[in-house]
């Protein structure tokens, strides 16, 4: 599918109820890509069609209940036909299994699906023929559907690094649903409802428990993966990382460990990743990549080369080409996957609205992290504090958020320590991306629940939820390129350990990842465990500005976000000019590029 579907070797499906409307849908999807594979309800009627890459997908069926998993797992035919015969004991089975995949599973009554709970694998609905059909990709549906893109989704896309619940989560197309985080999908003759099987945990756990469930279970993620024999390239440069690279090599696994080095005296990755593998070498099957940092593409490389149709904006498309550039040297070795670490920030991390969780539950605790936050950051102590204590309601922040909305150069992550992060309406942008973007958080304010009642606990799962968005459009990258990404930090085992940690174990400024070092002490070589931070220097941002100069103006050339109002041109030339402000976020141009060549991949998609 093209022009609003992935490209052509991309991964999808669409999931359909055993109804009369089908099997059109069916045919529709056949007559645009004749590739496709087709599995049926007992009935005959079409029931899960789409393209799936070797290896993800399992089927079982077994009187009255049919199932599929999709994804990363070992799962065979005889684990489904083994499963209970009753759909939601079935479906609870899956999803219980070590990996990421999707669930499908139908009876004569019912059809259900449902993603992960970490957000990395999702569940869109929508109405097509007056049946509800279900998919992992919005775009897919949209094309389908022929809707068009809100306008009010692209705003406060402009204006946030990530914008907040439950707006991060809503598609960007019209006329398609995302099914809730932690929830399936369950199509019946009286139409399509939502349900929960997941809940996050309650973060009351000590570290010495919770570091050992998060050891076993990132060690059964990557076993799943990364099996003894098989060649597997592992990204190697912070703590994550090494901890996934470490784990494949325990695994038996022949491991190509690729570390890209940066053009800044002052990154430490090559150094630790080398010390790292030198030790890994007495424990198993290891080598060592170290691409030099003059033949890794810059940051903003490539920014207007023709994108991927995600199912919305990539706020890391300026960084895609490094990337693809590091997938495509680590195909060369042929593995079964490259390991990544994402993940390993937002699950074994925590943002700093956990001070208000910490002042509450343990004062002492959480007046140690405040100073030391302030201090860091340098930031008002007493605005901070105030923020930390205020008790507004979820709504009401949305609706302050909203009325703030147009006020320029306010700080990224906010002195308040609200529920969200604060916007940042960009330089170049009109004023109709402040309107739209605060009609959007209105809305939301209307109806919207956080996700969990505690500001901290909330945070900690929008970041996990943000995160793993990202996560999945690298894989999408990788899989343009035929090649498998997968980031187990994200799988739901993984991420239940790390989040039932107390608040004060995951938010010590003093310790860096104390769950992940406690949990991987003895695995991970002491060079790498030991590491306090990781390496973040501005100066593959700086010369690949500098270097992409021209590629980064072109952005506002036929502008198709100045086409729609949101985009200033006059405003983008001058403030891209000269050397860009990579301080402020109202002169940040990231958001701005990724919403840009979404645009430009919709083609002839209208707004709506």
């Amino acid at each position: 599918m093209t022009g609003g579907g992935p490209g052509p070797a991309r991964s999808w499906f669409v999931v359909l109820p055993d109804a009369g409307g089908s099997q059109a849908i069916a045919d529709a999807l056949r007559r645009t890509d004749s590739t496709i594979e087709v599995h049926d309800h007992p009935s005959g009627r079409p029931w899960l069609a789409g393209r799936f890459r070797p290896g993800s997908l399992v089927v079982g069926r077994q009187p009255g209940l049919v199932t599929a998993l999709v994804g990363e797992h070992t799962a065979t035919e005889h684990t489904l036909r083994a499963l209970p015969a009753d759909l939601p004991r079935a479906a609870a089975t899956l999803a219980g299994l070590p990996g990421s995949s999707h669930v499908i599973a139908a009876d004569p009554r019912r059809l259900r699906a449902q993603g992960t709970a970490s957000g990395l694998r999702r569940v869109y609905r929508a109405r097509i023929g007056g049946i509800e059909v279900l998919s992992d990709s919005a775009a897919v549906l949209a094309k389908l559907t022929g809707a068009g893109f809100r306008r009010g989704a692209i705003a406060s896309r402009l204006v946030f690094p990530g914008a907040p619940w439950p707006l991060s989560w809503e598609p960007v197309w019209a006329g398609v649903r995302a099914v809730g985080p932690g929830q399936y999908a369950e199509v019946t003759a009286a139409g399509c409802a939502e349900g929960r099987w997941w809940t996050p945990p309650e973060p009351d756990r000590p570290l010495e428990a919770a570091a050992e469930e998060l050891r076993t279970e990132l060690d059964r993620a990557v076993a799943v993966r990364a099996g003894a024999g098989h060649t597997v390239v592992s990204h190697l440069s912070g703590l994550d990382s090494s901890a996934l690279c470490s784990l494949a090599v325990r695994a038996g696994a022949d491991v190509v460990a690729m570390t890209a080095a940066q053009p800044d005296a002052m990154d430490l990755d090559v150094g630790y990743a080398t010390e790292t593998v030198k030790r890994l070498e007495a424990r198993g099957t290891i080598r060592h990549e170290v691409i030099p940092a003059g033949e890794v593409p810059l940051v903003y490389a490539g920014i207007l080369d023709p994108a991927p149709a995600f199912d919305e904006p990539f706020p890391l498309w300026h960084n895609a080409r490094r990337f693809l550039d590091i997938v495509r040297r680590g195909g060369r070795h042929r593995p079964v996957v490259h390991l990544t670490g994402f993940g390993g920030d937002e699950t074994c991390s925590a943002p700093i609205q956990v001070i208000a969780t910490l002042l509450r539950t343990s004062p002492v605790t959480g007046a140690r992290a405040l100073r030391h936050t302030v201090v860091k950051n340098r930031w008002s102590y007493r605005e901070v504090l105030r923020g930390a204590l205020g008790r507004e309601t979820y709504r009401q922040w949305l609706g302050r958020t909203a009325a703030r909305i147009g006020e320029r150069d306010r700080p990224r992550l906010g002195h308040d320590l609200g529920w969200g992060t604060v916007p940042t309406v960009p330089a170049w942008a009109t004023p109709e991306v402040t309107a739209l973007a605060a009609e959007e958080l209105l809305r939301a304010a209307e109806t919207a629940e956080p996700l969990a009642g505690d500001r901290g606990v909330h945070a900690s799962l929008a970041t996990v939820l943000s995160g793993s968005a990202i996560a999945a459009a690298y894989k999408a990258l990788a899989e343009e390129a035929g090649e498998r990404v997968s980031a187990p930090f994200f799988d739901d085992r993984v991420v239940r350990a790390a989040l039932s940690v107390r608040p004060g174990v995951r938010f010590d400024p003093a310790r860096y990842k104390q769950v992940l070092t406690a949990a991987m002490d003895g695995i991970v070589p002491g060079a790498a465990l030991t590491r306090t931070g990781k390496s973040n220097t501005a100066a593959t941002v700086i010369t690949g500005a500098a270097r992409h100069r021209d590629r980064i103006r072109g952005v506002g050339e036929d502008s198709r976000l100045a086409g729609l109002g949101l985009l200033d041109v006059a405003a983008w030339r001058e403030q891209t000019r000269g050397p860009l402000e990579i301080r402020r976020p109202a002169y940040r141009i990231e958001p701005t590029i990724a919403a840009e060549a979404w645009l430009r991949t919709c083609g002839e998609r209208q707004a709506e």
